[in-house]
């Protein structure tokens, strides 16, 4: 099943993110082969499992502007982190994932209290990638996000967070719209 739902995400990715059937369909055989899996098999992944679970019900979720499949693809991911604890080789690819997840959720429902936890997420995940990672970037780049769209709700430090993130001073034009100078 977890093979199928693969194939099935991948059609949906190929056609542009038209094919929401695709996406439904893989979403059901990914719940399906968590429901018939335990977490003790070690034949399959089931952390893999769950997170495939929910990239589905998190871009099911963003297409249609419903909550409901964002909030248990919290908990999935929530559960996902709890599985790669501190030293695991795959941790920061999961606080990387409930970060993001928790930033779709704040986008779509306008619900600031994770906004905290989001950060400190995607710190923790940029702590752990190794400078010379070439995912890092990308890394980098969605904590500024969430630090820019915490100094536009909570009136952030920006220079500070951008100093300690890259030793440098925001670019001039961030400043002039924050009022500083």
């Amino acid at each position: 099943l977890t093979e199928l739902g693969c194939a099935l995400y991948e059609k949906y990715r190929l056609s542009g993110g038209q094919d929401t059937a695709a996406l439904e369909e893989a979403t059901d055989c990914f719940r399906s082969a968590l429901e018939h899996t335990s977490e003790d098999d070690k034949r399959y992944s089931f952390p893999q499992m769950m997170a495939n679970l929910a990239s589905c019900l998190q871009l099911q979720s963003t297409k249609s502007g419903d909550s409901a499949g964002l909030v248990d693809a919290i908990a999935l991911r929530r559960r996902v982190l709890e599985l790669h604890p501190e030293g695991n080789a795959k941790r920061a690819p999961a606080l990387r994932d409930l970060a993001n997840t928790l930033e779709d959720y704040r986008s779509q429902s306008g619900n600031l209290s994770d906004l905290t936890e989001e950060i400190a997420l995607k710190r923790e995940a940029v702590k752990l990638i190794s400078d010379r990672d070439p995912n890092r970037v990308s890394y980098v780049l969605s904590l500024g996000v969430s630090l820019v769209a915490s100094f536009a709700y909570a009136s952030l430090d920006l220079d500070s967070e951008c100093f300690l993130l890259f030793g440098a001073r925001p670019p001039t034009a961030l400043r002039r719209k924050s009022g500083r100078r």
